[in-house]
């Protein structure tokens, strides 16, 4: 009714045609914001999560650069993952809110929720790629990133890429007591791996004195001696 009334004005006004073809089109495209909060309506207001996401799906695809797009990606992470059950399209949106925005201040704890989330989907490549993403890009989420990444090579049985994680939060990353973590880290690894003379000077220079450091040293020693006597 509006465009018809219009085009009809359009002579009577004096403007040209192609102005008010203009003129309509723009009170017809939404505002990225009013979009947004449509989707927040539907969700927080409405209970409607199937239509809340299509609404945050319509933002992201037709504003992927706007300045909101991120904040848009996130929340419909926390929607697709608490309502609809799927966590690994949560964990992607994460990741690419955090590619698209890296100088975001929460663009790294996107980065390690994304991680986790891959992690618990027995996807341990991908995670793998996100916590490294984290230590190289964010460096105040470094540490975290890497003992995470060297608990998952540890429960997957692969102690050679535990040992480098551990070593680089050892070496490169970490204050005092996170380097003693890593070392003991290093230890567990060495020991796996069949070095338990080294697995021992990895304890030491942890440098901790408390009752687990002692008991694990006294362990790794109890074993060492077990398997020399052993051999003859």
């Amino acid at each position: 009714m509006v465009r018809e009334l219009g085009w009809r004005l359009a002579p009577a006004l004096g403007l040209p045609l192609l102005l008010i073809a203009g003129i309509l089109v723009m009170g017809s495209v939404q505002r990225p914001e009013s979009i947004l909060q449509s989707a927040r309506s539907a969700w927080f207001e409405d209970g409607d999560a199937a239509l809340a996401a299509k609404r945050y799906r319509k933002f992201v695809r037709r504003f992927e650069d706007h300045e909101l797009a991120s904040k848009a990606r996130v929340e419909l992470a926390s929607l697709v993952a608490g309502e609809l059950d799927q966590p690994v399209q949560a964990a992607r949106l994460l990741e690419v809110a955090a590619l698209k925005h890296p100088a975001h201040p929460k663009a790294g704890e996107w980065l390690m929720q994304a991680a986790d989330i891959a992690s618990g989907a027995d996807r341990p490549k991908w995670a793998e790629r996100l916590w490294t993403r984290v230590a190289d890009v964010h460096p105040e989420q470094a540490v975290t990133a890497l003992l995470n990444m060297a608990r998952e090579h540890i429960a997957r049985g692969d102690h050679a890429s535990a040992y480098a994680a551990y070593q680089r939060v050892a070496m490169d990353e970490a204050g005092p007591s996170e380097a003693a973590l890593a070392r003991i880290g290093m230890s567990i690894c060495l020991e796996r791996l069949g070095d338990r003379d080294a697995a021992l000077a990895e304890l030491a220079e942890a440098r901790e004195d408390d009752d687990a450091w002692r008991q694990r040293r006294e362990a790794i020693i109890g074993r060492r001696e077990a398997a020399s006597v052993s051999i003859w």
